[in-house]
């Protein structure tokens, strides 16, 4: 339950692309998660630095390549988050002008 930021839901829009099973209510207030999602690559938008790392997580557990726009938000507040991706197994590499990721 979010009282404060409802914008905090965002990353439920963007998990959405990747497979996510999430439905926010009406008043913006509640989520409900539906668990074990098959989770797949999809162009997605970093909302933020939470919503960010979050959207690098399932990227890392999805099948095939996912575009995250707005990484700049995770670079900033993640050191060496590049790395990290990489000894966890993941690829990464810059595509475009827009401070654009290419993770998965």
């Amino acid at each position: 339950r979010e009282n404060i930021f409802s914008s905090r839901f965002r990353t439920a829009d963007e998990l959405g692309k990747m497979g996510a099973c999430i439905m926010i209510d009406q008043d913006q207030k509640q989520a409900w998660i539906q668990g074990r999602c098959h989770f797949h690559g999809a162009e997605v938008t970093a909302p933020d630095l939470r919503g960010g790392a979050a959207l690098v997580i399932a990227a890392m557990g999805a099948d095939g390549e996912t575009i995250i726009d707005d990484f700049y938000h995770v670079q900033r507040g993640y050191e060496s988050i590049t790395d990290t991706i990489r000894i966890l197994g993941g690829e990464t590499c810059w595509i475009g002008s827009k401070n654009e990721k290419h993770a998965g």
